[in-house]
């Protein structure tokens, strides 16, 4: 339960950063990628793995499939509104170049391309649709190899992934090309980029593996150290956003602070979560912030869609205002969403039986 309220925080950093309260969104992605990964070992770790190529093509679309349809519906939403005034000023090479993106997007193959006008074209925030694809087809296979290592392995694979994105982002932090613009190759190196980003999602599977095994054990962690822990941890995670926002030294560099800044504390952060000895833990468990997690994935696609076509209605307005008004909207349309999603998947299942 404390988990769901760790996403339901994490989606409002990602929230607050898009309607202008914050800059927490690449915190709240971190926190998205290794409690995936945390997720899918932490539930899987007892299942037996097809590691197949057609296998894992199926477990990553199966994975993909519940936020596929909301994904073209608000594809088409923010399609709509960027092609309707280019229809109108008949700007042709516009729309075919809007055509490309709309069919990388439509295909998840967007975050793959190193230009922030296309990974971050239309529904701006489906790249990570795009890198979650390309995660849950390999996760079977590192999985597999997960399993077999004890809790120390599994430290040291944790430390050494960490350390390997750091060194190819060190090694990399100079490169740049002229013609890609707004971001540079280093922003989407380490904070879009798929093959980069399966790091986090390896650091959070072996953090899951390890609380399975703590599970088994039956090992739990007490309630007062768990409590000084997470109070560590919350301060550690207001210092990282301290050196994100004024991009201090290497720590706010182009280069570190899109992930690797903040891989270490979501990894902690998750890590008690999932304890759930300490009383953050158990504010985590508070029910609207139950809630909010379990609509997340929901709200994380529609709330762009409201900022862009809804928004702009209630410009007039203070910024904490407006931004509670959609994210008030938000989460109306998630939860409507949710229960025509429910109702669908049952009407399939009464058909099959």
């Amino acid at each position: 339960m404390s988990l769901q309220g760790v996403r339901a925080m994490a989606f409002l950093g990602i929230f607050s950063s898009h309607v202008g309260l914050s800059q927490l969104g690449p915190w709240g992605v971190s926190v998205f990628l290794i409690l995936s990964g945390f997720l899918l070992a932490y539930t899987g770790y007892d299942k037996a793995w097809d590691q197949s190529f057609g296998g894992s093509a199926r477990y990553s679309l199966e994975k993909i499939r519940k936020l596929y349809p909301l994904h073209v519906l608000t594809l088409l939403i923010a399609l709509a509104v960027e092609l309707w005034p280019m229809l109108s000023d008949h700007v042709w090479k516009d729309i075919a170049i809007l055509g490309g993106k709309a069919f990388l997007n439509a295909a998840l193959l967007h975050a793959w391309v190193p230009s922030a006008e296309v990974y971050f074209s239309l529904n701006g925030v489906s790249w990570y649709l795009s890198v979650c694809l390309f995660l849950y087809f390999i996760f079977p296979f590192a999985m597999k190899r997960l399993k077999r290592s004890d809790a120390k392995k599994l430290l040291m694979v944790a430390i050494l992934v960490y350390l390997a994105q750091v060194f190819i982002a060190v090694l990399t932090r100079h490169v740049e090309i002229p013609h890609w613009r707004f971001y540079g190759f280093q922003k989407w190196l380490t904070y879009i980029c798929p093959l980069f980003r399966l790091g986090d999602l390896v650091i959070g599977g072996c953090v899951g593996c390890v609380c399975a095994r703590r599970k088994a054990e039956k090992v739990e962690m007490k309630r007062m150290t768990a409590t000084i822990l997470e109070v560590v941890v919350i301060f550690l995670v207001v210092l990282c956003q301290f050196l994100f926002v004024h991009q201090v030294r290497y720590f706010g560099t182009e280069w570190f602070r899109y992930s690797m800044l903040f891989a270490p504390t979501s990894v902690a952060l998750v890590f008690l979560a999932a304890q759930g000895s300490g009383w953050i833990s158990k504010v985590m468990c508070l029910k609207p912030l139950v809630y909010l997690g379990n609509l997340s994935g929901y709200a994380f696609l529609i709330h762009t869609v409201v900022i862009v076509a809804i928004g702009p209605l209630f410009a007039f307005l203070p910024v904490l205002v407006r931004a509670v008004i959609i994210l008030a909207i938000t989460i109306v349309l998630s939860q409507g969403y949710a229960m025509l999603a429910a109702r669908g998947k049952n009407k399939t299942k009464g058909e099959t039986n």
